[in-house]
């Protein structure tokens, strides 16, 4: 009986320890997801600073842990800003790459 409860409180600590090793670091990916569009979309540099704000803001309340609603508006924001930043003829060839499309608001 006390190996079932020790082993019950080992994958109790191990999971709840795994699950807040899971934040982002919010500046790292927001670089990275800024010059992989910048690479796809020939961005100028103005766009590509103003993008990486955007994403350094989507993945900072991300690590907050929001709730499902809150990560729909959040991402809906993220989606219109994005589309603030780019030219129309950008956004049509960002929507054209559902794959990329979907990393970078959701």
């Amino acid at each position: 009986m006390k190996r079932l409860l020790y082993i019950f409180a080992l994958i109790f600590t191990v999971s709840f320890a795994s699950a807040q090793d899971k934040k982002i670091d919010a500046p790292a990916q927001a670089k990275q997801d800024a010059k992989e569009l910048q690479k796809y979309l020939d961005l100028s540099d103005a766009q590509t600073e103003d993008l990486y704000y955007v994403f350094e803001m989507k993945y900072s309340n991300l690590n907050v842990g929001l709730s499902e609603e809150r990560k729909t508006i959040l991402f809906s924001a993220v989606d219109e800003k994005i589309k603030a930043s780019l030219k129309p003829e950008q956004y049509s060839k960002l929507l054209e790459n559902k794959e990329l499309y979907t990393k970078l608001t959701r």
